[in-house]
């Protein structure tokens, strides 16, 4: 990518900050994509030296895949969990769409790879970042718990179970 498109690819990027996650839920502090892609990554590298010690994993392969986990939705939208765990031919046309989506936005289908090996969950790096992903997740439910909204109950106990599923995999390996 040359400059120009970087720049271009930033401007949309910025949209993510007021794009905001659980949009079919009432929350009490609205997160946006920017702050869950944030928290992502972050989590990612932590879980990534955690596993490190046990496992090679390419760090290069493992932050692209967090940075870009949720890019796509500049275009298509967050989509909750819930409602893709509900509708499971939605969902795999929405993974064909946003791995669609990211190699036209960042110009190379290396992206749309690297996206449908995170979806895929077919790595040690996809795996890790999942279970940041996830944890990011069970984090804001828990906060929004704290704060008195009970209408994340559910979402931290799916959460809950996502990890559990998530980590049983990783020591697997």
């Amino acid at each position: 990518m040359n400059y120009n498109e970087i720049v271009e690819v930033m401007k949309l990027a910025y949209r993510l900050k007021v794009q905001k996650r659980y949009n079919h839920i009432p929350r009490i502090y609205q997160e946006s994509v920017s702050e869950h892609s944030y928290e992502v990554c972050l989590a990612s590298v932590l879980l990534a030296d955690a596993y490190l010690r046990e496992h090679l994993i390419d760090f290069k392969k493992l932050v692209r895949m967090a940075v870009v986990h949720d890019l796509a939705e500049v275009r298509v939208a967050d989509i909750p969990h819930d409602t893709k765990t509900l509708f499971p031919k939605f969902a795999a046309e929405l993974q064909r769409l946003e791995c669609k989506v990211l190699g036209e936005l960042l110009h190379s289908r290396d992206w749309s790879f690297l996206l449908s090996e995170y979806n895929d969950k077919s790595s040690i790096e996809a795996l890790i970042v999942n279970l940041a992903d996830v944890l990011s997740c069970k984090v804001y439910a828990e906060n929004e718990l704290a704060m008195g909204n009970t209408n994340f109950a559910r979402v931290l106990q799916e959460s809950d179970c996502r990890i559990v599923e998530i980590k049983e995999r990783l020591d697997k390996l």
